[in-house]
């Protein structure tokens, strides 16, 4: 899967990824590492292949197995403009959160993925 470079900043890469259709910003410290990952998928409603993308991205960027019923759960129960976590948020320095928006008419399903390295 490629993608190309949509904007940076200090602070932020912005991707889209090709055959995907899906947009990932990456948050970067002072240094340049990376600090956490956004996601965001546009559809009326979340496909298989769509959940299953922002699934394996929310394993592999937060290296380790996540309770995908529970994500699956928390997309279809989030309403737009909410954050919900599914992972971490009590101080931890990780976390793993789903989200949702609407613009124009449009949904947007979202993944969040936040860790210190």
């Amino acid at each position: 899967m490629g993608c190309r470079e949509v904007a940076r900043d200090a602070e932020t890469v912005r991707l889209q990824l090709l055959r995907q259709d899906a947009r990932l910003t990456l948050v970067l410290s002072p240094y340049g590492t990376v600090m956490g990952l956004e996601a965001w998928v546009t559809a009326p409603k979340l496909s298989a292949s769509q959940r299953g993308f922002l699934e394996d991205l929310a394993e592999r960027a937060a290296e380790q197995s996540l309770n995908r019923p529970k994500l699956r759960q928390c997309w279809a129960e989030v309403k737009a403009g909410e954050v919900r976590r599914v992972l971490g948020g009590g101080g931890e320095h990780y976390g793993v959160a789903c989200l949702r928006r609407v613009t124009g008419g449009l949904n947007h399903w979202g993944l969040r993925v936040y860790f210190d390295h």
